[in-house]
C-alpha cells in the first residue's frame, strides 16, 4: 500500500492505515506476536506448538475480546483490520512452516 521509494504514497495509507496503526492498542501486541512467530520459525519450531507463541497469541486474543466489547460502530474498522492482519499472519506461518 505504501511506495518503496517514499514517493507517491497512496492518500489512503496516510489517512486510514497510519492513524489506525499509530493509535490502535492492539498493533504493538500483534507486532510482538509476529516477532515470536518468526523467532519460532527460525529456531525450527512449529509455530502452532511453540509455547511462547501460544502464550502471546492467547494474550492478543484476550485483548481483542476486550476491545470488541466497545461500541462496535466506533471500532469496526480497527476490528476488521486487526482480524485481517491476524489472518495474514496465520496464513504466512502455515506457508513458511
Amino acid at each position: 500500500m505504501a511506495s518503496i521509494d517514499g514517493r507517491d504514497v497512496p492518500k489512503e495509507f496516510g489517512t486510514i492505515v497510519m492513524p489506525w496503526m499509530m493509535q490502535s492498542p492492539l498493533v504493538p501486541e500483534i507486532a510482538v506476536l509476529t516477532g515470536a512467530g518468526y523467532r519460532a520459525i527460525i529456531r525450527g519450531a512449529d509455530v502452532s506448538k511453540d509455547p511462547e507463541t501460544i502464550a502471546i497469541r492467547v494474550r492478543v486474543l484476550a485483548h481483542i475480546s476486550e476491545f470488541l466489547q466497545q461500541d462496535f460502530n466506533k471500532i469496526y474498522m480497527q476490528a476488521i483490520q486487526t482480524v485481517a492482519h491476524l489472518v495474514m499472519l496465520e496464513v504466512r506461518s502455515i506457508l513458511l512452516y
